[in-house]
């Protein structure tokens, strides 16, 4: 082999080494991603409580029909 067949053969064993030193940089990263935990300090304190739902008589159901009839009207 002469010297040119060497340095382009070092320079592919290089490139080889590189992208194999990425690839397990890459799953490394993937690796912790999937191990990490929201922090307490995110967790955002007290669970929200559901909306609470309102029960209407009929009158007062009709009352608001109006007042939005009234509205619309407008």
């Amino acid at each position: 082999m002469n010297r040119r067949q060497i340095e382009r053969a070092e320079a592919v064993a290089e490139r080889a080494n590189r992208y194999r030193a990425n690839v397990a940089r890459r799953v490394e990263t993937m690796a912790e991603a999937d191990r990490w935990e929201r922090p307490r300090s995110l967790a955002g304190g007290k669970p929200h409580k559901p909306k609470t739902l309102f029960e209407f008589t009929d009158e007062q159901m009709m009352i608001a029909i109006k007042s939005l009839e009234k509205k619309s009207a407008e």
